[in-house]
């Protein structure tokens, strides 16, 4: 069992609701695995993990990666120092894996060619 503070996630403003609630949290960042197979990835910031599904070869994109109606692409609003090269280099290990789809949560599902022309 990890300590609740150990990962910048636990500690991020916008979470607080959740670490204030009245019910049994389960935490996980970067480089954990959840249940039913499920690998957790660092994305733009330390509380928008990007998930891969390995059974149905997806990416689950959080915000990292969206579509404003511009295209799918590098989510163009960092917060906490994060640079772009800096964000793309923590996305490019998807790039190993055989992703069939790419679930946004903003802009519609895609591709394995968007996401090589997002991180590209």
């Amino acid at each position: 069992h990890r300590d609740l503070h150990s990962f910048p996630t636990r500690r991020s403003s916008d979470l607080q609701w959740a670490r204030a609630a009245d019910y049994a949290l389960h935490w996980f960042g970067p480089g954990d695995r959840l249940a039913l197979g499920i690998d957790a990835y660092a994305g733009r910031e330390p509380n928008d993990l990007v998930l891969w599904i390995d059974r149905v070869r997806a990416v689950v994109a959080g915000d990292s990666l969206a579509d404003f109606g511009t295209g799918f692409a590098l989510n163009p609003w960092l917060r906490g120092g994060a640079t772009r090269q800096q964000v793309l280099e923590r996305l490019r290990p998807l790039l190993g894996l055989p992703v069939e789809v790419v679930l946004p949560a903003h802009g519609a599902a895609t591709d394995r060619a968007a996401l090589e022309r997002a991180l590209s």
